[in-house]
């Protein structure tokens, strides 16, 4: 007998190949730390290990709710414990990049921190909450638009029969690179009759493709390959 559409997306979700309904839930059980510390990056380098079973990523702008446990009388009696946005800033920068949760920060759309008090060792439970569609199985690479835009690319593809391999090739470049070039050229023209710059932005969208495009600075250091436009079209991409 076939799964039901919820058991094979609770499955998927248990195996790390797709989130729940656009939803993701962990408990990380070790102290978290705030950005300043001298153990900033082993904090990076473990909640990033936690994440290894993870093989997707967000593409699309998501809220993060973040929940530390942390002991309430050395938070006030002592200067041990710090503010709450100095947890929120490491966090952040850790679930971001190839081995994190979403390509970048600035997908970040709502951030709610907050802490509870525990009389055990400090911990933190982190919850995401997006589209149910917009993310993409790794690994993927970022292709550079005629926007200067780059846009995330998988030849994975989640269904309901399970993850199937769709070679990424140039017909389907052209055709995403056709896209933003047409809502480059419509921003283009609405700015010329008039339009205020960030009325025409929206208004452009319409013809945009659903694929986030990213800035080079957000995605330089992501661990993501990027392409450069010149290369997947004069080298003929497949």
């Amino acid at each position: 007998m076939q799964d039901e559409p919820w058991e094979i997306e609770q499955k998927g979700y248990e195996r790390g190949t797709n989130p729940l309904l656009g939803r993701f839930s962990r408990t990380f059980n070790f102290d978290p730390v705030p950005y300043g510390s001298s153990q900033r990056n082993n904090f990076k380098e473990q909640l990033k290990k936690d994440l290894i079973d993870i093989n997707y990523v967000y593409f699309g702008e998501v809220k993060l709710e973040i929940i530390l446990y942390l002991n309430e009388q050395k938070r006030y009696e002592t200067p041990d414990l710090a503010d709450l946005d100095n947890y929120a800033k490491l966090i952040c920068d850790s679930l971001k990049g190839s081995d994190g949760i979403f390509i970048d920060d600035c997908q970040i759309q709502s951030l709610n921190i907050s802490w509870i008090d525990t009389t055990k060792k400090g911990y933190f439970e982190i919850n995401i909450s997006g589209h149910p569609d917009e993310y993409l199985m790794k690994p993927l690479k970022m292709y550079e638009m005629e926007n200067s835009l780059y846009y995330p690319l998988s030849d994975k593809i989640w269904t309901t029969e399970g993850i199937i391999e769709e070679p990424i090739d140039t017909e389907l470049l052209n055709i995403l690179n056709k896209m933003v070039s047409n809502s480059k050229k419509r921003r283009h023209y609405l700015r010329m009759e008039g339009i205020e710059q960030n009325r025409a932005y929206f208004l452009s969208r319409y013809l945009a493709p659903i694929l986030t495009g990213f800035h080079k600075n957000r995605v330089i250091d992501s661990g993501f390959e990027l392409v450069e436009l010149e290369n997947w079209k004069e080298n003929n991409f497949v």
